[in-house]
């Protein structure tokens, strides 16, 4: 998992008020977009999949297959849920197929 560099602190005297100010305002901001960026990068990493050396697929959980209507263009091993016939379908590369 990537973690993103905290905002560089050093030890800087200001020469005014308002450089300090426009340093700390952007110090927050950036620990902000940083915080957020790391919580952003660990919900992706939970939703991740990976395929292995043989291209197959492992995941801890369920999938949920969509029903997809007409006007998806099916392709050779395409899955889909018919929810006009409650049925799990494959995809041969010319019609759909019930599983069971």
């Amino acid at each position: 998992m990537a973690r993103f560099p905290n905002f560089p602190r050093f030890p800087y005297q200001f020469d005014n008020e308002i450089s300090s100010t426009l340093y700390r305002i952007i110090a927050e901001w950036a620990t902000t977009l940083i915080r957020e960026n790391n919580q952003a990068d660990i919900v992706l990493q939970q939703r991740k999949v990976e395929k292995d050396t043989d291209g197959s697929i492992e995941i801890d959980g369920r999938i949920n297959v969509g029903d997809t209507g007409s006007a998806v263009t099916a392709k050779s091993g395409d899955i889909r849920f018919n929810s006009s016939t409650n049925k799990f379908q494959g995809y041969n590369g010319t019609t759909w197929q019930d599983f069971h």
